[in-house]
């Protein structure tokens, strides 16, 4: 069982390293900063693949997993698992500034720009803070049911937005999911 849950663990680091690539090619195509967009997108799959490696076929960002608290497993972080965790808070302090100077620029709508900042507030600095401190042993593992209802809401208030202020084009994206399914 301990085997499934480290490698679950792992499968995850990789989909948050995934998540902050796409969530900030979104934040640049939304603050239509699209010149930065071809550089920064190379340099975080660069990081992604060099990450990934490590964190699959090595036990440098990942050691093990562990029972805490009797609930769940947890990462034990590995010798480099520093690395992880400052690419994750450079990624999201590069997001917030790519929304604010959209903001100040005017180059966006202003209350959409508000939802999407208070999401990443709650989400990464809520929920995604709230992991890494109990994975490493700086609170206790009861903090944990908050903050996955902080991801929770980071993803609510992310879909209201979107279809509030009509930040995608739904009606496509539905379109082409359904085209994709039914074809395969």
């Amino acid at each position: 069982m301990q085997d499934i849950a480290l490698l679950a663990d792992k499968f995850c680091i990789i989909g948050s390293i995934l998540f902050s690539i796409f969530f900030l090619y979104f934040l640049l195509i939304y603050s239509k900063s699209e010149k930065y967009l071809r550089v920064l997108i190379f340099v975080l799959f660069a990081c992604f693949f060099v990450l990934g490696y490590l964190t699959i076929f090595t036990n440098t960002i990942v050691e093990d997993v562990v029972i805490k608290n009797s609930l769940v497993y947890f990462t034990k972080p590995g010798n480099l698992y520093s690395i992880f965790s400052d690419y994750s808070i450079f990624s999201s302090i590069i997001g917030v500034l790519i929304l604010l100077r959209s903001i100040f620029k005017n180059k966006v709508g202003r209350l959409e720009s508000k939802y999407i900042l208070f999401a990443i507030i709650i989400g990464y600095f809520g929920g995604a803070l709230i992991n890494f401190l109990v994975a490493n042993d700086l609170v206790s593992a009861k903090h944990l049911v908050s903050a996955n209802i902080l991801i929770v809401l980071y993803v609510g208030i992310i879909a209201f937005a979107i279809l509030k202020h009509e930040l995608l084009d739904i009606k496509l994206v539905l379109t082409k999911f359904a085209s994709y399914a039914f074809a395969s």
